[in-house]
Parts: structure tokens; sequence; C-alpha cells
């Protein structure tokens, strides 16, 4: 009897150890992600930025913990499961934070799952923000037919400024637009700086 109890004491112990030191689950990726987590606030800002990543590309802009609230937004080059981003709201969420252990190359070592939408806040149409449309040696803003896009997603309505625009980008070696929203995937230019 005291044999049995020892076995089963033994693989009570076994089966403890291995599920705190099992801490590795696959993603659909392949990539190897860390069970524990961290749980953190974001705010993130109702437009997106230009940005580099693999190629030129648009971000969303965050705020975490700490920082929510001040003037200091970061680019966000990730995404958060279960959210779904909608230019033209503040949005503060908590979010758990997982570690990837083994990344794809290039990839994040970071992976963001939404645990609450804490608010989602419309920001008034005429709130006026910017973004870069040149800088780095690269322009963000391509011709498609008659219409001027950021990053072939936004469009820009830029009415009496298009021909400034079109003359800044081919001359200058950076461009800042200040905008209105439109709607979610046009903006219109009141400024160039």
């Amino acid at each position: 009897m005291n044999f049995n109890r020892s076995i089963l004491i033994i693989c009570a112990f076994i089966l403890s150890f291995s599920a705190i030191s099992c801490s590795l689950k696959g993603d659909a990726s392949g990539s190897e992600v860390v069970n524990r987590s961290e749980v953190v606030n974001l705010r993130i800002d109702h437009h997106r930025a230009t940005a580099f990543g693999f190629a030129p590309t648009l971000v969303m802009l965050s705020q975490e913990d700490e920082e929510i609230g001040s003037e200091n937004w970061l680019y966000f080059y990730d995404w958060i499961e279960g959210f779904e981003y909608e230019p033209g709201f503040i949005y503060d969420l908590r979010v758990r934070k997982y570690n990837i252990e083994n990344p794809q190359q290039d990839g994040s070592s970071i992976r963001y799952v939404l645990d609450q939408l804490i608010s989602k806040t419309e920001v008034p149409a005429d709130e006026v923000f910017e973004i870069k449309l040149k800088w780095g040696q690269h322009n963000f803003v391509e011709k498609d037919n008659e219409r001027l896009l950021i990053n072939e997603k936004i469009e820009i309505n830029c009415e009496t400024l298009c021909e400034e625009l079109i003359s800044r980008l081919e001359q200058d070696e950076q461009v800042v637009g200040n905008f209105v929203r439109e709607s979610p995937d046009k903006i219109k230019l009141v400024l160039i700086q």
C-alpha cells in the first residue's frame, strides 16, 4: 500500500511539474508561444500613420499603460487578435501580450490578444491630424487614375491643394499633411507642411 501511495505521489509530482514547465504551445504560424502572458492597457489612436516595416506601410498608433493620455504615440506594427480597427475612433483596450519564443523571420516576438474593449470613442470629423506623406526617401502617395492614395489604401481629397501637393512630393525631402476625416478610407487635406 505504501508503494502504491508513493507511486501516486510521484505521478502527481511529475504531472504538476509537466504542467508548470510545459509553457509552450504552437500558434497558427508554427511559432512557439509562451503561455505566460502580461495584461496591459493600450490606447489606439483614431488614424493610422505611415511607417517602414518589410516595406512602406500604414500602422496604428498606440500608447501603453503609463503613456496613455500623453503626447507620445508609438508605431504599432502588430495586430491584435479579436480587435477590429476602424478609423475615426480612439480605442481603450485591455490586451494580453504573449511572448513568442521562436518568431518567424522578421516576425514579431509578441502576440497580442484582445482581453476587453474598454471604450470606443468617436473623434469629431473636423479633428485635424498629421500624416507624413514623404520621408526617409520614400513617397507614400501614389496616383491611381485620378485619385491620390496613401500606401494604396487611403484616398486623399486634396481639392485646391492637389497641384501644390504633387509639386512638393516631387521636390521636397519631407512632406507632412494635415487632414480631417471624410470616411474610413478617405481623408481631406487641409494643410501641407
